[in-house]
């Protein structure tokens, strides 16, 4: 019996470790994009002082 709880409370514990992998792939996706941003910007900036 306890070891049936021990399981249930692991895999409990890794969907929590799954949804914060998740979380933690948005975010990425997000310093991504804004990476992108700061590139374009350079680009910008480069072809204005040209």
């Amino acid at each position: 019996m306890e070891l049936a709880l021990a399981s249930i409370e692991l895999v409990f514990a890794s969907i929590e470790v799954a949804f914060a992998s998740i979380e933690l792939a948005f975010a990425s996706i997000e310093v991504a994009f804004a990476s992108i941003e700061v590139a374009f910007a350079s680009i910008e900036l480069a072809s204005a002082s040209i």
